[in-house]
């Protein structure tokens, strides 16, 4: 904080507090918009349909569930 009050000119205390407002401000678009609460929905949903097509073992749909996994996987990695 110190480095930061030092670099706008103002006081650490002036740090802390532009701190606390954005903290809270994150806070209150949060609640607004649900994305954490979202965000697990997904994923929850996502790890399901590869646990789901993982257990299709039919040897003529094995490169669909290849595809979905790896689908399901970009989803993940996107969140």
């Amino acid at each position: 904080m110190s480095e930061i009050a030092e670099e706008m000119n103002i006081s650490r205390q002036g740090v802390h507090d532009a701190l606390k407002r954005a903290e809270k401000n994150l806070e209150a678009y949060e609640e607004k918009i649900k994305l954490h609460d979202k965000y697990i929905k997904y994923s929850q949903a996502v790890e399901n349909i590869i646990n789901l097509s993982s257990g299709i073992n039919d040897e003529k749909y094995k490169d669909i569930v290849e595809k979905i996994k790896h689908e399901a996987a970009k989803i993940i990695n996107e969140g």
